[in-house]
């Protein structure tokens, strides 16, 4: 893959998904990981090796992580398949089936202003990314846990309230995604 080698393995430390040796230019990925999760990772550990001098010790996951969503989920496109579908993330998983429920939800947030996403397991947030250019009132907080629990009993919810749209996916056994987008 743009000549970097690429091999998969099981012997990787626990809570590593792979890394990037830059004296053999491979790419080393753990194999017990879905399909989604390692395509994700070469791209992420693809952006690690052409990391440009100078970005922060403290920064360089995250940017890693959205050069692999942008190299998987180019923004024109992305944004047009987005667009079509009503950001149902649903459709989305389908139209970008090599992109997992998380990673999709970030590229929304790293994209579309107005919007926030956050990953749920049982009844605890995950993570929360929120785009730059937004400032959700308070309540949005509380619909969009309420949103995500219900996703977790039903296989999707939305609710629209005081100009804050919240929707929700269930993406597996007591997970959840769920979308917060300003509108109006």
């Amino acid at each position: 893959m743009l000549g970097y080698q690429v091999r998969y393995t099981r012997t990787l430390g626990r809570y590593i998904d792979g890394w990037y040796d830059d004296g053999t230019c491979r790419i080393v990925v753990a194999a017990g990981m879905s399909a989604t999760r390692r395509e994700f990772t070469v791209a992420h550990e693809l952006m690690e090796a052409n990391l440009p001098l100078g970005i922060p010790a403290d920064v360089k996951e995250s940017w890693c992580d959205r050069g692999a969503a942008a190299l998987m989920m180019p923004a024109r496109e992305f944004l047009e398949s987005g667009t079509a579908c009503g950001w149902d993330l649903a459709v989305l998983r389908e139209w970008w089936p090599h992109c997992s429920w998380n990673a999709l939800v970030r590229r929304v947030t790293d994209l579309v202003p107005g919007t926030a996403a956050s990953a749920w397991h049982e009844a605890r947030r995950r993570f929360r990314q929120v785009h730059p250019a937004v400032e959700l009132p308070e309540h949005a907080d509380e619909l969009e846990e309420f949103v995500a629990a219900e996703a977790l009993q039903g296989g999707s919810s939305e609710l629209a309230l005081a100009g804050v749209q919240v929707r929700a996916w269930k993406t597996g056994p007591g997970r959840a995604v769920a979308v917060v987008r300003r509108v109006g």
